[in-house]
């Protein structure tokens, strides 16, 4: 059976992060009903209108949309998320992070210029 599992993972931001907000971390893993994948989207979606930038919800919400079949909107999300961590501060960056994101981003795109 097909499911989706969503972990919430609260953590503090950076002492100077405004209003004391906290970053949620949602990992999506396995496939799932097409109705499943949009409700974890739309989360994903108003967990970024919460924190503002975050890399790694960027990384999960642009999994959901290569699920589904979202490819170019893939590409928007992990490019913003190729973004946030490159800008992110030297004590918050993740090498091995980005470098796979940025595998997966090069993944679409490949995919994107093979379905012209």
């Amino acid at each position: 059976m097909a499911r989706l599992l969503i972990n919430l993972h609260h953590r503090p931001l950076q002492q100077d992060a405004p209003f004391g907000h906290f970053k949620l971390l949602r990992h999506v893993r396995h496939e799932a009903p097409d109705n499943r994948l949009d409700l974890a989207a739309e989360e994903l979606r108003q967990a970024l209108d919460k924190v503002g930038k975050d890399p790694t919800v960027h990384d999960h919400l642009a999994e959901v949309y290569f699920k589904q079949g979202k490819i170019r909107e893939a590409i928007q999300q992990w490019e913003a998320s190729v973004s946030e961590w490159k800008t992110s501060s030297p004590t918050e960056q993740d090498p091995v992070e980005l470098a796979k994101v940025t595998r997966k981003l090069e993944g679409a795109k490949v995919r994107v210029t093979e379905k012209r």
